[in-house]
């Protein structure tokens, strides 16, 4: 009988130190206010949460799980978390890229690994999606032919040679798709291919919209 109940508190300890070290990895356990936990918390699409201020690991993980569109240097999750890329590591035997995203005092930095495809953003008041960047030419500072995907089969189409020139949205379904088209007034492409264009909505949607990212 002593023999069984030492066997039996040896397992107990051993599941004790698992079920910590989970805790510690996910940092599911509470923290106190403003404290940064260092986080290992793989999710999908080899993206990685490597820190956390003010939630836990695994509430950073589900945050970043959850947004399914590419990835660009700027882009907001569902969970209405602002992410924007700090790091970008382009060496083939090291390609990583970090980001930060923010919400209020709550906030989270993850790593991707691997080479991410260029992306834009597109946005205004009622609209904010990514794009993956199909196809970029662009023969000067203000000049920008660019076709982008998304998920869903959504297409995104700017043609504006001098800076000047059209933008068009399609894709989706009955339940969220759209078609909208409007006017480039401004375009700005930087020497590293950041792109910085403007304009406005003359269909399907209204407003002012803003597109940045990357040409390359």
């Amino acid at each position: 009988m002593g023999r069984r109940r030492k066997w039996r508190a040896g397992v107990g300890l051993a599941m004790v130190a698992c079920v910590a070290a989970s805790t510690l990895a996910l940092g599911v356990a509470s923290t106190a206010s403003g404290a940064v936990i260092t986080c290992m918390a793989p999710g999908k699409r080899v993206v990685e949460v490597t820190s956390a201020r003010n939630m836990t690991c695994l509430a950073a993980r589900e945050d970043i799980d959850s947004f399914t569109d590419p990835f660009a240097p700027s882009f907001k999750t569902p969970g209405g978390y602002e992410c924007t890329r700090i790091v970008e590591k382009t060496d083939p035997s090291n390609r990583v890229s970090t980001w930060r995203c923010a919400k209020g005092s709550k906030a989270y930095r993850f790593d991707r690994y691997g080479l991410t495809a260029p992306g834009v953003r597109v946005k205004s008041v009622g609209y904010d999606k990514t794009f993956r960047v199909t196809r970029c030419v662009n023969k000067g500072e203000t000049d920008l032919v660019l076709a982008g995907t998304a998920p869903g089969n959504y297409r995104l189409r700017i043609n504006a040679p001098g800076g000047r020139g059209s933008l068009s949205l399609s894709g989706g379904n009955e339940q969220d798709g759209i078609k909208a088209g409007g006017t480039v007034t401004s375009v700005r492409v930087g020497d590293a291919g950041d792109i910085v264009a403007a304009g406005r909505f003359s269909s399907g949607l209204s407003g002012k919209f803003t597109v940045t990212g990357e040409c390359a």
